[in-house]
C-alpha cells in the first residue's frame, strides 16, 4: 500500500504482497478481449489469444499463492501466528504490527492507478481473510457455527485482524468501480468475527484452555496418587533418621 512501509523480508510477505495481489478483475473484465463475436472479422486473434494466456496464467499464480497461504495458516506451529501478523500488517498498512495495537492513523494517497493496486490488494487479502475464517465452507454460506474455525478466529482477533480490517475498509476510494467488492470482502470477515455466537465460542475455548493450563500447573506434572505415594516416602525416611 502506498506510504506503509515496507514488510519483513520473507517467502510469506513476497506471496502476500507480490503474487496474491495481481490484478485479475479487469483483466478478466475487459470487453475488448471476452466480449467479441466469433463472426467478427478479427486481424489480431493472435494477440488476443496471447492476451488470454497471460490471464489465465496470471489467475493460476494467484490462486496458488492463495491456496499455499492457506495451507500455512492452517498447519499447526508458531509459523502460522507469525503469518497471520504478517496479513494484519498488510491489510492495516503497518500500523497493527504483530499484535499491537496502532497509535496513529493511515495516510490514504490519492490517485486512480495507487488506488486501484490498492484496492486489488485489500480485495485479496480479504479472500484470504475469509478463507481462514471459514475454511470449510463453498463460499455462499457463513451463518452456521460448523463452517467456522473457531480456532484461527481466535488467533486472528489475538493478532488485531478485526481493527486490521477496518483500517483496509478506511484506505478504500468509493469512488472507484472496485470499491463495492473489496469492501464487501472486507466487511464479511469483521462481521462473523464480532458475531454474539462467535464471541460465545471464542470465550468457551479461552475458559477451556485456562482450565487445562490451570489444571496442569496444579498438579505440578504429579498425579494426585503419585504425590500420595512421594509424601509417605518422605515420612518413611524421616522416621528412619528419628531412630538411627
Amino acid at each position: 500500500l502506498s506510504g506503509c512501509p515496507a514488510p519483513p523480508k520473507s517467502f510469506a510477505n513476497f506471496l502476500l504482497h507480490s503474487l496474491l495481489p495481481r490484478d485479475r478483475w479487469s483483466a478478466k473484465g475487459d470487453p475488448q478481449i471476452w466480449d467479441r463475436r466469433r463472426d467478427f472479422p478479427d486481424d489480431d486473434a493472435a494477440q488476443i489469444k496471447l492476451k488470454k494466456k497471460r490471464i489465465q496464467r496470471l489467475v493460476k499464480v494467484s490462486h496458488g499463492a492463495a491456496r499455499v497461504l492457506l495451507a500455512l495458516v492452517l498447519r499447526p506451529g508458531e509459523s502460522r501466528k507469525r503469518l497471520v501478523a504478517d496479513l494484519a500488517f498488510a491489510l492495516s498498512g503497518g500500523l497493527v504490527a504483530h499484535g499491537e495495537m496502532p497509535s496513529q492513523t493511515p495516510t490514504v494517497q490519492n490517485g486512480v492507478e495507487s488506488n486501484a493496486s490498492e484496492l486489488h490488494a485489500l480485495q485479496s487479502w480479504a479472500e484470504l481473510c475469509l478463507g481462514i475464517v471459514a475454511p470449510r465452507t463453498t463460499g455462499k454460506n457463513y451463518d452456521t457455527v460448523s463452517s467456522l474455525n473457531m480456532e484461527n478466529i481466535k488467533l486472528l482477533l489475538e493478532s488485531g485482524m478485526a481493527q486490521a480490517l477496518l483500517y483496509g475498509l478506511k484506505r478504500a476510494t468509493l469512488c472507484h468501480p472496485m470499491a463495492s467488492s473489496a469492501c464487501g470482502l472486507l466487511l464479511i470477515p469483521f462481521e462473523i468475527m464480532t458475531r454474539s455466537s462467535v464471541a460465545d465460542a471464542i470465550a468457551a475455548l479461552s475458559s477451556k484452555e485456562n482450565g487445562s493450563s490451570d489444571a496442569a500447573k496444579g498438579s505440578g506434572g504429579f498425579s494426585s496418587d503419585g504425590v500420595d505415594v512421594l509424601e509417605r516416602e518422605c515420612d518413611a525416611m524421616v522416621v528412619d533418621d528419628v531412630h538411627n
